[in-house]
């Protein structure tokens, strides 16, 4: 199933899911050091559930633990389908996969937290990544909520519109 794509050649080819994942998470992992997080891991993994960033808040005091949901933007010409072009990254955080996001960071602060020597607070975010199409440009006030923070960002040749959730 062609659900994603990846960059060949600053041009978009189709290609597996797991390819825009990857492509969200190294611009929210740029997009985070670019305001000052500190990355301590990536995609740490236990056999019931995973973290895709765990990284220390720019003030250093605050483990934060993010999710990153990534979806292609598509055009409402380009989709053919008024419901497809609706869906967010955002939508996909479930009950279920959210206390097995909780479960994951729980675990992470009672078996691995000895890495940064203290004790001290932690909170679970969400990054909302959508990677726009080609030739889709970047709107000048992008539609946001009161419950994220929306910044418009440029990677590797890519344009997106990242949500930060906090305290999810």
């Amino acid at each position: 199933m062609y659900t994603g794509f990846v960059l060949v050649g600053r041009r978009f080819m189709f290609h597996v899911k797991q390819n825009i994942g990857k492509i969200g998470e190294d611009a929210a992992t740029a997009f985070l050091e670019g305001r000052g997080y500190k990355i301590v891991v990536r995609n740490y993994r236990e056999k019931f559930g995973e973290i895709d960033i765990v990284s220390l808040s720019p003030s250093r005091g605050i483990t934060i633990f993010f999710e990153v949901k990534t979806m292609r933007q598509y055009s409402g010409s380009q989709s053919g389908n008024a419901e497809f072009a609706a869906l967010l990254p955002e939508d996909q955080m479930s009950p279920d996969k959210m206390r097995k996001f909780r479960k994951v960071c729980e675990f992470f602060m009672l078996n691995e937290a000895k890495m940064f020597h203290v004790k001290h607070l932690w909170q679970m975010d969400v990054l909302a990544i959508e990677v726009l199409g080609p030739g889709m440009l970047l709107a000048e006030n992008p539609e946001t909520n009161s419950d994220s923070k929306i910044f418009l960002f440029k990677h590797d040749g890519f344009n997106f519109v990242i949500r930060h959730y906090e305290n999810v």
